[in-house]
């Protein structure tokens, strides 16, 4: 929070108390979460698709979002107060327009907040959406697999009907002959 706004005196619930002190908790949670999100921001730059930064990510967003609406609010209550201040001659135009500044600064921040929220539900959408698609193709793809191994299982179960039916006199010719006629069978099978 900017050091300009000292001296601030406002009422929250009841009691009288300065204006930093009363965002000391909120600057403080701030601050944690401005850290843990840039240490996620680091993590998922060499791992973009892991969703469980991902979750971390939009729940600290969340909390920033809560956590900045607080503070706008507590700012937002000062302002009123400080203005009526300023009117009574009890506080500098100088204060009041710190105030203002501080105000501006934390509703663009909320909104900075509430948009990064948004583009990571998004990119949450998105992988979960690749995610079904890929194992929409995977379940395809065993299904094609499991037609393969049950063709492959009937074409050597009537090769070897055939090189039975041949005898024991067959000879190595007959063998591929009949190996031959499978495997152009078989390939028009499958085509």
């Amino acid at each position: 929070m900017a050091g300009n706004i000292k001296g601030i005196n406002i009422e929250i619930g009841g009691s009288t108390t300065k204006l930093n002190s009363a965002l000391k908790n909120v600057d403080s949670t701030a601050r944690d979460l401005n850290k843990r999100l840039k240490d996620i921001d680091r993590s998922l730059k060499f791992n973009p698709g892991n969703a469980e930064l991902i979750a971390q990510k939009q729940r600290d967003l969340a909390q920033a979002v809560e956590n900045t609406s607080e503070k706008l609010k507590i700012l937002k209550q000062s302002q009123e107060q400080a203005r009526q201040a300023l009117e009574a001659g009890e506080l500098g135009q100088e204060k009041y327009d710190a105030l203002t500044r501080e105000i501006l600064k934390t509703e663009n921040q909320l909104e900075r907040y509430k948009s990064q929220l948004d583009q990571v539900s998004q990119a949450e959408t998105k992988n979960t959406q690749a995610m079904r698609s890929r194992k929409e193709q995977l379940e395809s793809l065993e299904s094609t697999q499991s037609k393969l191994e049950a063709s492959a299982e009937n074409l050597a179960s009537k090769y070897e009907l055939q090189v039975a039916s041949l005898g024991n006199n067959a000879t190595a010719t007959q063998e591929l002959g009949a190996r031959q006629d499978f495997l152009q069978s078989a390939m028009r099978n499958s085509a």
